[in-house]
């Protein structure tokens, strides 16, 4: 991140202050909020980096032609090629000027994937993390997927119902299990040793209620 520059006690060229992860997470915090610390809106749903003519980006000089679709179908066309003040690789690193765009700029998560870096959402944050030597770790599987359509760039999630495990997430049946069992024996004459059973079918049915009457893919 970059804050407004200041020039040294000699009068040179004015120089960027740099902010360090972890240690200046409140300083970045404050700034963000007050204004003081120019910022980027992190968006999905932005193919390419969009910047106002006010971004602290390096201008390159080369002329971009790029026009960005708003939500209402108005076009806006860029016209410089401009890059972050972050260490990123490219396409991740370019933004493009777009003066009719004054208020948020839009950082591109969809460029960032693309040069293969990871960018990760909660209520507090988000981090984008290098996937050339970060590993991510998770402790259960994801509620909501989607895919990126190869056609706009952009990641949709299909607007259906979905469940992390049918044996967990679903209601298999909501009748008791005498239903599906009306010549079960009474319990004094019920099976307590596995090895009591003599045939195959008695055995699979053993097997199957054992492990709780998990779906036929599972």
């Amino acid at each position: 991140m970059r804050e407004t520059t200041h020039a040294d006690m000699h009068g040179q060229s004015p120089t960027p202050r740099r902010y360090t992860i972890g240690d200046d997470d409140e300083t970045l915090r404050r700034g963000i909020a007050n204004g003081t610390i120019p910022s980027t809106v992190v968006d999905s749903g932005c193919t390419s980096g969009v910047g106002t003519m006010k971004d602290p980006c390096h201008r390159t000089g080369r002329t971009s032609n790029k026009e960005f679709i708003l939500p209402g179908g108005e076009i806006m066309a860029a016209t410089e090629i401009a890059e972050y003040p972050f260490s990123v690789r490219d396409p991740a690193k370019q933004l493009h000027i777009t003066p009719g765009i004054t208020t948020n700029s839009l950082l591109s998560t969809s460029k960032f994937a693309e040069a293969n870096y990871i960018t990760i959402f909660d209520k507090e944050e988000v981090n984008i993390y290098d996937a050339n030597d970060t590993v991510i770790a998770v402790t259960k599987g994801a509620i909501l997927r989607g895919f990126k359509c190869p056609t706009t760039g952009l990641w949709r999630i299909p607007l259906v119902e979905m469940v992390r495990n049918n044996n967990t997430d679903t209601v298999i049946t909501n009748r008791p299990p005498t239903e599906f069992l009306p010549a079960r024996p009474p319990p004094t004459d019920a099976i307590h040793n596995v090895y009591e059973l003599k045939t195959q079918p008695e055995l699979i049915r053993y097997y199957h209620g054992a492990a709780g009457y998990p779906t036929k893919p599972t």
